[in-house]
């Protein structure tokens, strides 16, 4: 393999890391990235649930679940570690909270809130923190399909492991 060369002698290649383009912005790759961060107040909650599912989408079964733990890798420091990401479904009135002028991201982080209250002395999901969330149809109504990151690497209420 030979190495090409440009008209005034430079090599020509891939950029390096830290490439600086001529506009004069600077572009880093390979950074860790934190969890998006969302203003979430203890006082501020709303109701909702979260929806049983089957381990596998297609397969009926006769057990249920309220979530899975995500087999992908995310770009968190804590990732593997102390965070694990929750895929779940939740649902709510949507409708109800909008009509009195509730944005659908505040709508999200309460239901956080809510999940994340103790219940006899535990959390039974854990410390919950809001990674993303996607209004979808599904079911036959409108609902919530979001990703939490939690402190807990198995949960008996979500199907799988953490992702190391």
């Amino acid at each position: 393999m030979t190495i090409r060369l440009s008209k005034n002698g430079k090599r020509m290649g891939r950029p390096p890391k830290n490439a600086v383009i001529t506009s004069g912005q600077t572009f880093v790759i390979d950074q860790k990235h934190e969890a998006p961060k969302f203003e979430l107040s203890s006082e501020e909650m709303i109701e909702c649930s979260l929806v049983p599912i089957n381990e596998f989408s297609h397969i009926k079964s006769e057990t249920q679940k309220v979530g899975r733990y995500a087999q992908s890798t995310y770009s968190l420091n804590k990732f593997g570690k102390s965070g694990f990401v929750v895929l779940a479904y939740i649902e709510t009135d949507l409708e109800k909270y909008r009509n009195e002028g509730i944005s659908d991201e505040q709508i999200v982080n309460r239901c956080v809130n809510y999940l994340n209250q103790e219940t006899k002395k535990k959390k039974p999901y854990g410390n919950l923190q809001l990674y993303g969330y996607k209004l979808i149809s599904k079911f036959g109504k409108e609902i919530v399909a979001i990703e939490m990151v939690t402190d807990m690497k198995s949960n008996s209420n979500f199907w799988g492991t953490g992702n190391r």
